[in-house]
Parts: structure tokens; C-alpha cells; sequence
């Protein structure tokens, strides 16, 4: 049996037929700035629960440099 593959901000933007950029920007909250339409907004946003879009953990913590682990002394 195979493992069941997660969606992508790569699968979301094929699928939306935006770039990577964009689903950043609009999963990110920061698509205001870069004025992306309302439409474009909804439609990343559709297609993200649709596919069942979930931000990857590690690369969130590897982004941030921190992560939940707790690290002993």
C-alpha cells in the first residue's frame, strides 16, 4: 500500500492556475500587499481546502528557526 500524499502549495497553484508566489502570499495572509485580487484570494483558498492543503510543520519550524522540540542541557 502506498502512503497517501499530501497537497502541495506547488499542487495549489497548478490547480488555481496561479504561481507559487501567489498561494504564499494568500495562505500567508500577506496578498493585500501585493494586490491580489479578491477573486485570486478565493480561488487559491477554494482549491487549498479542496485539495486538503495543510502547511508542512518542518518547513514552517526550518522558516521560523525554532521549532516545538524541547532540547535538554
Amino acid at each position: 500500500m502506498r502512503p497517501v500524499r499530501r497537497a502541495t502549495s506547488r499542487d495549489v497553484a497548478a490547480e488555481a492556475g496561479v504561481s507559487r508566489a501567489t498561494v504564499s502570499h494568500v495562505l500567508n495572509g500577506t496578498d493585500a500587499v501585493h494586490r491580489i485580487t479578491p477573486a485570486t484570494r478565493d480561488r487559491v483558498l477554494q482549491v487549498a481546502e479542496r485539495l486538503g492543503y495543510e502547511a508542512n510543520a518542518v518547513a514552517l519550524a526550518l522558516r521560523a528557526g525554532r521549532s516545538a522540540c524541547i532540547r535538554s542541557a
